[in-house]
């Protein structure tokens, strides 16, 4: 841009298009502030470097030393096991004695019910086909012939027919005949009757003694 210089008096010279050019000076470089700022606006949205700008340098990273394993250290032996004690023999277990079976208890032979021997002497007599005449000769004075009667009667029926029996045969008769009266009679007359431990039991000869006299 061409200035032009025109005298201005007392030796003064005054240039013409100096504030022109200060004026678009100062608005280029406005313009180009403005465009700076605007680019640096930019730059800093994206992140870029402004321009001019050296680039910081990244500190250098330092890698960690490589750290040694450290050495593992060798498992400890596992204790032995203690080894088992060795099973205690068990004794012998002694054999169960037997017991010898129980024979059973022998059995009693069974107890003939008792016979009253007056009620079957008494029963014996009215079953008997000479009743009347037994109690007939009975009441006579022949202590013998009555004190075989009762024995001679009661002969089959297995029962016990003592002096007491005879005695308390003929009371149901009617006829007095003391016990001991009739065992003294058996005693002194020998062979009629026999007596075989506690029975007496009536012989041959005093069942003939007997017939004789029911026939008279």
């Amino acid at each position: 841009m061409a200035f032009k210089a025109s005298p201005a008096g007392k030796g003064q010279l005054l240039v013409h298009g100096v504030e022109q050019f200060i004026e678009r000076f100062i608005e280029r470089k406005l313009k180009q502030a403005r465009i700076d700022e605007r680019i640096a606006e930019l730059r800093a949205a994206l992140k870029l470097p402004t321009k001019g700008a050296p680039a910081a340098k990244s500190a250098p990273v330092k890698s960690a030393p490589a750290t040694t394993a450290p050495k593992s250290t060798p498992a400890p032996k596992p204790a032995p096991t203690p080894k088992a004690a060795p099973a205690a023999k068990s004794k012998p277990q002694p054999k169960p004695v037997k017991k010898a079976a129980k024979k059973p208890a022998p059995q009693r032979a069974a107890e003939k019910p008792t016979v009253d021997p007056l009620a079957a002497l008494l029963s014996a007599l009215d079953g008997h086909a000479k009743k009347a005449a037994l109690i007939k000769a009975g009441k006579q004075k022949d202590q013998l012939l009555r004190s075989l009667i009762p024995l001679y009667v009661g002969q089959k029926l297995g029962v016990d027919i003592s002096s007491g029996t005879t005695s308390k045969f003929w009371a149901r008769h009617g006829v007095t005949f003391a016990a001991p009266n009739a065992a003294k009679v058996l005693r002194e007359q020998k062979g009629y009757a026999t007596r075989s431990g506690s029975t007496v039991q009536i012989t041959r000869n005093g069942i003939s003694y007997v017939e004789a006299a029911l026939k008279k």
